[in-house]
């Protein structure tokens, strides 16, 4: 069995961050509670028992902080798990000491889950003319060291064609497949009643029982921590873009409706007890969560990055416009599950195959299994008080 070194895992475990010390948290998870997730769905499919070992999170470490020697000897593969990192927003990243890390060690490498990200209808041609030289760079020094690299949908695998890199495969998200195979989520009657689950931006003039799941969202997350609710101010420049967000957001903060979790099977466990009637919003490690806890999702995104990954896995996608106004009916009917629940066997075993091929086999878990009692950090969460309904006044002023 393999037994990987996992470089990226952004999971805030105890012992990698402080259970007080809310930046510590942040910093672990990479300032996103969603790529917690991508790790969870990869360790149950590698079928580890024990937490991972490696740095949680690639652009705070240091690389002489990494014992070579014992991790060459104990280990089989160094597993690097990405994001979107494809992007102009990454132009500027100092790449070097992950690539000396690498250099250093000297398993065989595979990368997990790499996309890119842009506008929603951009080319393969114009993601790469956005990007600058050194993350060029980067990604083709990971095309040269490693095994394999699992791509999150075709047109991150286009662009990496373009760079000149060939050995990738297009297998999508490990955060998808954490209940392996034969994984079906039922459609909800369309009398059901529940809350609408809310992740990243939604408003709905027609229905006030809005649930939302915060992931990355720092000045609200440092709210429900304690901190000032000044930082809300910032995000009030939301309201022209995205008209009755923020006034859906903070009613939904008032009632007790906002809630942040590290812990991604926490996070299942809260949805399974607010049986919501649907999932909806631009967070698509939201949407995945709610899916893998048997509740119909669509993405509102209008970027690139979930574009491709809702193709790949049939997830619906619908403009971030489409809601308002709608009924809770309406919306439950945008959250077809038809097409994913066909297409997910297939890229289910292309994921499984892609990792055996890249030597982590035998794989494919069920279920959070073996890491369900893992120790993860907790955030002490205190209510929104009438400062947010000061807010509230203000907007309405």
């Amino acid at each position: 069995m393999s037994r990987p070194f996992l470089l990226n895992h952004n999971m805030a475990l105890s012992g990698h961050a402080s259970d007080l010390d809310l930046v510590s948290i942040l910093r672990a998870i990479n300032g996103n509670s969603g790529n917690s997730v991508i790790a969870e769905g990869l360790c149950v499919q590698l079928g580890l028992t024990a937490p991972p070992v490696g740095p949680a999170n690639i652009f705070d470490f240091d690389p002489a902080d990494i014992d070579y020697h014992t991790t060459n000897r104990d280990y089989t593969h160094v597993v690097l798990i990405l994001q979107d990192h494809i992007n102009a927003a990454f132009n500027t990243v100092d790449w070097s000491p992950l690539v000396r890390a690498l250099g250093q060690l000297t398993l065989p490498l595979v990368v997990v889950s790499l996309g890119c990200n842009g506008p929603v209808g951009a080319t393969p041609e114009e993601v790469v003319s956005g990007l600058s030289p050194q993350l060029i760079a980067f990604v083709r020094f990971l095309g040269v060291r490693a095994v394999s690299i699992g791509t999150r949908g075709l047109v991150t695998a286009r662009v990496l064609r373009l760079l000149g890199v060939e050995n990738h495969a297009v297998v999508g998200c490990p955060s998808y497949f954490l209940h392996g195979a034969g994984r079906r989520v039922n459609e909800v009657p369309a009398d059901a009643e529940g809350p609408v689950l809310a992740g990243g931006l939604f408003a709905n003039a027609e229905d006030r029982d809005v649930h939302f799941m915060l992931q990355s969202e720092l000045g609200l997350i440092e709210t429900l921590a304690g901190s000032r609710i000044t930082h809300l101010a910032k995000i009030s420049e939301l309201r022209a873009r995205y008209p009755g967000y923020l006034r859906t957001l903070l009613q939904a903060g008032l009632a007790g409706r906002l809630e942040f979790f590290v812990n991604p099977a926490a996070w299942r466990r809260r949805i399974l007890d607010l049986k919501p009637a649907v999932s909806v919003g631009t967070r698509v490690h939201g949407a995945i969560q709610a899916l893998n806890s048997g509740v119909p999702a669509f993405v509102t995104a209008g970027d690139l990055r979930a574009r491709e990954m809702c193709e790949l896995f049939g997830i619906p996608r619908a403009h971030i416009g489409g809601t308002q106004g709608k009924s809770v009916a309406d919306l439950r009917r945008m959250a077809s599950t038809d097409v994913l629940n066909a297409v997910y066997d297939d890229r289910y075993a292309r994921f499984v195959a892609w990792l055996t091929e890249a030597g982590l086999g035998p794989v494919g878990g069920s279920g959070v299994g073996g890491i369900s009692h893992w120790e993860w950090v907790k955030i002490r969460s205190k209510p929104l008080d009438d400062r947010v309904d000061g807010l509230l006044r203000h907007l309405e002023g």
